[in-house]
């Protein structure tokens, strides 16, 4: 009997001759994989090997690091070296320093420390190994030293230097809480290589760039053509040093190690603060030593094969004799109780029928049987799960159509079925409906674009979803969040599409009336800001004015912050009526300030501007007369015609025209000259000096009692003397709004509280101490204060003057920051009142002490009787409430009785004193 023929009718061939074949077939793939893996171990090692020479150079730089930055900061805290520095005194420094290079070289491994001082200006102070050179300017090649500054904080880096590169420590010296210079500690590269040489047995270099300028040493070594070896005097093997050529740094920036005249190559790059390369620190082996690591693993993988091998050919053998006895043999009687199941399994009525098979026996077709009849009960009970899983399905079914819009459609979108719901929401009836194509509920407003992802999405299968307009049969739309399920049969084929809607017409128009009202001004009913902002993106031509009245502020002052409202939507309603033709829009910014936007495409620029400026014509022409007073309305309009700067370019020609004095302006690129800009450089770098140098001082006003006319308070100004003629003392007038822009307003602040904190903190008057929104709101103002409160102890009589309250936007954190510094013993006062938009809903939410009613008003009391009136209702609103009231600008004899008659508390002018530098003898 031929092999062929015997594989064809006996089980045991088919079934042996396979496992032979899978076994030989094994023992190619394992012999392939042995030489396959044999490859990849010899890489992995050798990138194993890298990574732990990297790993050991890395580690060796980190722990130098790590000593330079705590040596660094233990010499910039040295108190002697503080003192001497800032006392410019080079001889203690020197010896102070000798002392600290003594002691490295006595107690620790590190003997070639170099330690440099610089001043605040960047300078050379004292280098510890050359210290009768210094006074260097080392600003135009010192970057780490700028870093310093910039960052204020003690950090370790590498930089290239005059004498290559060196690892450095660097940290700002502090005297007094103020920076006055900085220190390094400057390290070779000897102790990394000598560390890595005795703990790893490992050869080092140290390559910096090749560079003419650098004082390398007396005899540089080159290394190729680019850089230059920095320890030339440590032995280093002259192999690698000749070995090496531009191309290899070419394959350590790969990566990869170099092997190459009998070594084992590889390295880190050395970079500096700004993570820029400089040099390399490469590290070398034999590369013996790593060829017999890698043979050491080879062996063991190749035996760990071997054994593999023997193992498998063992279970081979195991498994042929195990399929000989448990298979072959019993298989052939299994056959016939196998035909037994031929007619149950060909009709499933029977095979629900089914309840066992009879006389198991006690061997393979025993368990087979058995099994079978597991099976058999499994089904049946599949079937009775199936038809309570239709009843659950049905129910589903009832309930989606119940709670939602339904239809159904073919896989060409023609409707074959819909609800009643969908009947309602349509107003169509379901023969109306039935047969037509699903389009016709398609709104003509939605994108066809949209109608294409639908299709896209569900004829490959997936659920679309989405919010659509549709169209009932009166043709009025209605809103609907859909989704589009395909229904696929057994093979995957869509047979229908199910879609199911729930109507959100109601949310939507909820939405756009939202959006309506966030986009409208309230007072006025104009677009907003926002509305203009939405309106000019869109458009390829526009035009825009900004408007606001000249001195509004007297509008409100002297009218009362209603009429000054019905100014506004008087105002609104005129220029609304003046630009009703179309392409234009009118809309009110904020306050007083309106804007006209014009539509390149239907206006022209010139008869944009003619109108315009006719605009305050028509106003004087048509005065405003608003219960019974006739407000004079000077109108300041800034234009511009530029879309791609347009809101800005409108703002800076508006803004412009008011400090010119002028009704009209149009912006051109000449407004923005550099003369401000030069004006506050020049202001910024007086202000941070006289921060410096302690040259921003405190002077003080007296506040008087109006019964005892005794001074119980003082206020703190602030003023600035000028850099060497402290008796010459600038106004805050040029540097205090400067000072808010270069963000060194926190700073002034901080001063004055501790100049006035130190001054009054042994008289037993009470200090008040101005602050704005921005100091409220910042954290480390706020914590400064308390700090300061709790070293003086002067909580009890320090008033804090809010300043500046419309700047106030989260009254969270102004009443937050009240009951932190009222629990300190604090009191708060209001100041400027009456002013601006200063309100009485404003005191109700801060609740303060004292409310210091402005000076502008103060000054004319006694010649305007308006004034007087408003006076009189802001200290009846203050007694009320229980704030006592203090009266600013008081510069006179009669303007002090008239405050006194009306009954406010505390006077403040020149009618008692101007600010000084000192209070009155207490």
């Amino acid at each position: 009997m031929s092999l062929f023929h015997r594989f064809k009718t006996k089980l045991s061939y088919k079934l042996h001759i396979p496992i032979i074949f899978v076994f030989i077939l094994g023992l190619v793939t394992v012999t392939l994989n042995a030489v396959h893996s044999i490859q990849k171990l010899t890489q992995e090692k050798h990138l194993e090997v890298q990574d732990t020479y990297q790993h050991y150079a890395k580690k060796a730089l980190q722990t130098q690091y790590q000593i330079a930055l705590t040596n660094v900061i233990a010499i910039a805290n040295n108190s002697e070296i503080q003192q001497a520095l800032f006392e410019k005194d080079r001889p203690t420094a020197q010896i102070l320093l000798n002392k600290l290079l003594e002691q490295y070289t006595a107690y620790t491994d590190f003997h070639n420390i170099k330690i440099h001082l610089h001043t605040l200006d960047l300078h050379s102070f004292l280098r510890s190994w050359r210290p009768d050179n210094n006074g260097d300017d080392l600003s135009p090649f010192r970057y780490s030293l700028h870093q310093l500054q910039k960052t204020q904080k003690p950090f370790a880096t590498i930089e290239l230097g005059r004498a290559g590169i060196l690892l450095r420590g660097l940290s700002p010296i502090k005297y007094q809480g103020k920076i006055i210079g900085s220190v390094e500690f400057i390290q070779s590269f000897d102790s990394i290589i000598g560390e890595l040489k005795h703990e790893h047995q490992l050869k080092s270099l140290v390559l910096s760039p090749y560079d003419k300028t650098i004082n390398y040493f007396n005899s540089p070594i080159m290394v190729g053509s680019q850089y230059v070896l920095l320890n030339g005097n440590l032995n280093t093997n002259q192999k690698i040093i000749q070995s090496l050529t531009d191309k290899d740094f070419g394959v350590l920036e790969n990566k990869k190690p170099i092997t190459k005249a009998g070594l084992y190559l590889t390295g880190i790059p050395l970079v500096d603060f700004s993570n820029k390369r400089i040099g390399w620190f490469l590290v070398a082996d034999s590369l013996a030593n790593v060829d017999n690591i890698i043979d050491h693993a080879q062996q063991a993988l190749l035996f760990q094969i071997i054994i593999m091998l023997i193992i498998d050919l063992l279970i081979i053998l195991l498994l042929v004799w195990i399929l000989h006895k448990s298979i072959v043999q019993p298989i052939s009687k299994l056959s016939t109780h196998i035909a037994n199941l031929n007619t149950v399994i060909d009709d499933l009525d029977k095979l629900k029928q089914a309840d066992s098979f009879k006389n198991h026996r006690e061997d393979e077709i025993g368990t087979i049987s058995k099994a079978l009849d597991r099976f058999i009960k499994h089904i049946n009970h599949l079937l009775q799960n199936l038809q309570k899983s239709n009843k659950i399905n049905t129910e589903y079914l009832k309930a989606v159509d119940a709670g939602s819009i339904v239809s159904k459609a073919t896989p060409t979108g023609i409707i074959t079925y819909v609800n009643q719901a969908l009947c309602d929401a349509t107003g169509y009836s379901e023969t109306e409906l039935i047969g037509q194509p699903h389009n016709m509920l398609r709104h003509p407003s939605t994108p066809k674009s949209t109608f294409r992802e639908l299709w896209r999405t569900i004829t490959h299968g997936n659920i679309w979803h989405g919010l659509f307009k549709n169209k009932r049969k009166d043709g009025s739309s209605f809103y609907a969040n859909i989704t589009v399920a395909p229904i696929m049969d057994e093979n995957g084929n869509i047979i229908e599409y199910l879609a199911l809607r729930d109507d959100v017409t109601e949310l939507v128009m909820s939405q756009k009336k939202l959006r309506k009202a966030f986009s409208t001004d309230t007072l006025t009913s104009l677009g907003n800001r926002f509305k203009l902002m939405d309106d000019f993106t869109p458009l390829e031509k526009a035009y825009l004015a900004i408007i606001d009245i000249r001195s509004f502020k007297e509008i409100n002052d002297f009218y009362g912050y209603e009429l000054g409202d019905k100014v506004i939507v008087e105002l609104g309603n005129c220029i609304f009526d003046y630009f009703e033709e179309k392409g234009y829009e009118v809309y009110r910014l904020q306050g007083d300030e309106f804007a006209v936007l014009a539509n390149g495409a239907l206006i022209t620029e010139e008869d944009f501007i003619e109108k315009v400026k006719n605009l305050p014509t028509l106003l004087d022409s048509n005065p405003f007369t608003i219960d019974d007073y006739t407000p004079e309305i000077d109108l300041t309009l800034g234009i511009s015609t530029n879309i791609k700067d347009l809101f800005t370019e409108a703002d800076i020609a508006h803004n412009t025209a008011k400090k010119l004095n002028k009704n009209f302006l149009k912006y051109s690129k000449r407004l923005k000259t550099s003369d401000e800009y030069k004006n506050n450089l020049l202001w910024t770098g007086h202000v941070k000096k006289a921060l410096a140098q302690g040259r921003i001082l405190s002077y003080y006003q007296p506040i008087v009692n109006n019964v005892s006319r005794k001074v119980e308070k003082y206020e703190a100004l602030v003023r600035m003397a000028t850099e060497g003629k402290k008796d010459k003392i600038i106004s805050p007038f040029f540097f205090l709004e400067i000072s808010k822009k270069a963000r060194l307003y926190s700073k002034i602040t901080e001063t004055m509280i501790e100049n006035s904190f130190r001054y009054f903190a042994n008289r037993s008057e009470q200090i008040s101490i101005n602050l704005t929104a921005d100091d409220i709101v910042n954290d480390e103002v706020v914590e400064y204060l308390i700090l300061m409160l709790d070293k003086y102890n002067i909580g009890e009589r320090v008033v804090l003057e809010i300043v500046e309250s419309e700047g106030i936007q989260n009254f969270e954190e102004v009443e937050h920051f009240i009951r932190r510094l009222k629990e300190k013993g604090c009191k708060i006062a209001v100041d400027d009142f009456g002013t601006g938009y200063s309100n009485f809903e404003f005191l109700l939410k801060l609740k303060p002490d004292f409310l210091k009613i402005d000076g502008s008003m103060i000054k004319n009391i006694h010649l305007d009787p308006h004034v007087y009136n408003v006076v009189e209702i802001i200290v009846a609103f203050a007694k009320k409430n229980g704030i006592k009231t203090i009266a600013e600008f008081v510069s006179e004899e009669v303007i002090f009785d008239i405050v006194t008659d009306l009954g406010i508390d505390y006077s403040q002018g020149y009618y008692f004193g101007e600010p000084k530098a000192s209070a009155l003898p207490a």
